[in-house]
């Protein structure tokens, strides 16, 4: 199960294209797989926060793009 965990579970990504400096709101959010990024269990932590660099749809969210 250890070895199923990153493909099984999901992450945070982008629905749409956002600009650098863009205040996510959960419209702009999906949760897909692989689940190597930010937890969708987050998703509280994330809304709301600034994007630090231009993002495109489908592009996983991680902590380092967040501003």
């Amino acid at each position: 199960e250890l070895n199923n965990r990153r493909i099984v579970r999901k992450s945070l990504m982008l629905a749409c294209d956002a600009p650098v400096g863009a205040i996510l709101q959960s419209s702009m959010l999906q949760s897909l797989r692989p689940g190597d990024g930010i937890s969708p269990a987050l998703i509280n932590k994330v809304i709301g926060r600034r994007l630090g660099r231009a993002m495109r749809r489908g592009e996983k969210l991680t902590w380092e793009v967040l501003a």
